[in-house]
């Protein structure tokens, strides 16, 4: 993260969740400019453009909770396989969904394979 090189005792606290099998809602608490936490999710694409992306329920959450909204951050990073990928970022993506300028529309439903009950029962 850019303002991170601004100050390096900072770069040992930047956490790859993900990697530490971590799933907060985010997948890289880094530093702004200021020192203050913020909270990256990344979504990438090999091609040159995003037009949607998925959030799952938890990506969610943590984007409208209001210890983190303000400081939430997408990353929409294009042409990732590329020698140059380039990375656009969307701040408090909740405000966007709120103001109605983006739309957050359910797409995803989750079959459990699992039986809940026992199906002689039906």
């Amino acid at each position: 993260h850019e303002s991170v090189r601004s100050q390096p005792a900072l770069v040992p606290k930047i956490v790859h969740h993900a990697a530490k099998g971590e799933f907060p809602g985010w997948d890289i608490t880094s530093y702004d400019a200021d020192g203050k936490s913020i909270y990256i999710e990344v979504k990438a694409s090999i091609g040159k453009v995003i037009s949607t992306v998925d959030i799952t329920a938890n990506e969610w959450a943590a984007a409208q909770h209001a210890q983190h909204k303000d400081r939430y951050h997408l990353y929409f990073v294009t042409e990732a396989l590329s020698k140059t990928p380039r990375i656009e970022i969307l701040r408090a993506p909740h405000t966007y969904v709120t103001s109605g300028e983006l739309t957050l529309d359910p797409s995803v439903y989750q079959l459990n394979l699992r039986q809940t009950s026992d199906p002689s029962d039906k």
